[in-house]
């Protein structure tokens, strides 16, 4: 089954959720942003990982950032 993944980090909130290959949410949560977009951005994609049963988002077929931390997460 290939995942796919998504992350928005704002100023206040940080999003993220996983599809399957269908288009169904997997997995999703949303999270008071950090001072660092960068430590937002991992947290909530570990935790969404986590309930899907990934590793890492090495393991997604695709991973696409929105948002205020969109540039700032190239190392998740």
């Amino acid at each position: 089954m290939k995942y796919f993944g998504g992350c928005d980090v704002g100023s206040t909130y940080t999003k993220a959720v996983i599809l399957d290959e269908t288009g169904k949410i997997c997995a999703d949560t949303t999270i008071r942003s950090k001072i660092n977009s960068e430590q937002s951005a991992r947290i909530a994609m570990e935790e969404v990982l986590g309930k899907v049963g990934l590793a890492s988002s090495q393991d997604l077929a695709y991973l696409i950032g929105t948002g205020y931390g969109r540039n700032k997460g190239e190392h998740l």
